[in-house]
């Protein structure tokens, strides 16, 4: 984002923002271990294809691939293993960031607990940690009554009606979802045509 958005810096002001969303509702909610990835994701995968478990070879060339092109990106992507959680509570925990100007810290702590730890997101001494790296405070007791909870599932629910059903998804100023990851020629094409269209701030939101 930071390569496309300086050739717009004399026609806009941006704001990027990571918006909520839900892909595993099923999972355990409230503060635990969460799942065995590779267990949970093996049954999905085996569901989602009839029933018929999938070739382990393709489910393994698949992850090369996509930390490849993570790692093309500067980024890394761990090895799936670990557990897996529900990630409402940290969805809460970027929204309370948020209020405190510290969202874009708080999300790269959750995102490398996530991507680069194999952390559940659903475990609180790790969402509590994260949160006092990012300078985030009133976490326990964020944690422990249903602050940010209904601004939240008001958040997912608005995306589950503009027909967004997996991440990720980009949109520009509440218009028309750009579905995956655009390359950067795309994301610049579509910052231009929204330019053209509207004035005044811009705002970007991803997920």
């Amino acid at each position: 984002m930071q390569e496309v958005i300086p050739q717009f810096n004399d026609q806009a002001d941006f704001q990027i923002r990571f918006q909520p969303f839900q892909l595993y509702p099923d999972l355990p909610k409230g503060d635990n271990q969460g799942v065995d990835k590779i267990d949970y994701f093996q049954r999905l995968r085996t569901a989602r294809n009839g029933g018929v478990e999938p070739d382990p070879e393709v489910v393994e060339e698949r992850g090369r691939r996509l930390r490849a092109a993570w790692k093309a990106d500067g980024l890394t992507l761990a090895p799936k293993g670990g557990r897996w959680g529900h990630s409402l509570d940290a969805q809460r925990l970027i929204s309370l960031s948020r209020k405190q100007g510290r969202e874009d810290a708080m999300v790269e702590e959750i995102y490398s607990g996530n991507h680069e730890q194999n952390q559940p997101l659903s475990e609180w001494s790790f969402l509590i940690a994260a949160a006092n790296r990012a300078g985030v405070t009133g976490v326990e007791e964020m944690l422990k009554s249903d602050q940010e909870l209904a601004e939240v599932k008001a958040k997912i629910q608005k995306h589950i009606d503009m027909g967004i059903n997996a991440v990720p998804v980009i949109v520009i100023n509440e218009r028309e979802p750009m579905h995956g990851a655009p390359d950067h020629d795309d994301l610049a094409r579509a910052f231009a045509d929204e330019i053209r269209k509207s004035s005044g701030t811009r705002g970007t939101s991803a997920m």
